[in-house]
């Protein structure tokens, strides 16, 4: 493990050998869960985490730990989650896509919300508009700023390293944004 400040931080090999998605069903393994992201613990963060987890579990199948794990990272677990969310059919939701990008993905918003509180690095994102075609549970948190190292990085931005980060370089990105997690989505959403 590395060191840093006096605490532990995680790296992707430990993570991929000691945390698992079916580990929201005992409170010591949420524990690992919360230092692994290095969240300090309490009863809503903990509740958030477990959540987290069982929604991966029941309705994204076949996520690497990793995968869940960086999206865990961009969560924040001080603020209320709900793992089952009710979208009714002609809700509406938006996401910010890049050019060339599917618009039907796995992460979204509300309406009004900015692509600078998304926890993405807005670049050259446009906002792409959806309606509700079929009533869906999906899982509904708030984005928190994380090191975005999935986007292109802009010329003359200032990088961050991120020693869980894979790759271990991007640019820190804001967040406060409701997030949503939509599996299939392009069996639930219509673009608007």
């Amino acid at each position: 493990m590395l060191k840093r400040q006096g605490s532990v931080v995680w790296t992707r090999q430990e993570i991929s050998r000691q945390l698992q998605l079916t580990d929201h069903v005992r409170p010591d393994k949420v524990a690992l869960w919360l230092d692994a992201l290095s969240i300090p613990d309490a009863q809503a963060r903990r509740e958030g985490v477990t959540k987290f987890l069982r929604y991966c579990v029941s309705s994204m199948q076949g996520l690497p730990v990793l995968t869940a794990f960086d999206f865990a990272r961009a969560i924040d677990f001080s603020k209320n989650v709900d793992d089952a969310c009710l979208l009714k059919e002609g809700d509406r939701v938006i996401a910010s896509r890049q050019p060339g990008e599917s618009p039907f993905k796995l992460f979204y918003t509300l309406p009004g919300a900015s692509v600078h509180r998304s926890g993405v690095i807005p670049g050259d994102r446009t906002t792409r508009k959806f309606k509700v075609k079929r009533n869906a549970t999906v899982f509904k948190s708030h984005t928190t700023g994380v090191i975005d190292n999935h986007s292109p990085i802009p010329v003359g931005a200032h990088v961050s390293v991120d020693p869980r980060g894979a790759p271990p370089l991007g640019v820190m990105a804001w967040g406060g944004n409701v997030q949503l997690i939509i599996p299939d989505s392009a069996l639930v959403l219509d673009l608007a």
